[in-house]
């Protein structure tokens, strides 16, 4: 999924794979708000 800075500004994009795709998104999602960032909804 693309990522997104506190700003808005695409800054590049996290996968992840090994388990079905909702255990995917929901550990892609937590480290991303570890980082302080969000996906891109756009």
């Amino acid at each position: 999924m693309p990522i997104r800075d506190a700003g808005g500004t695409v800054i590049g994009a996290v996968g992840i794979s090994g388990d079905v795709s909702d255990k995917d998104e929901a550990c892609a999602l937590a480290g991303l708000a570890a980082a302080q960032l969000s996906r891109d909804t756009g």
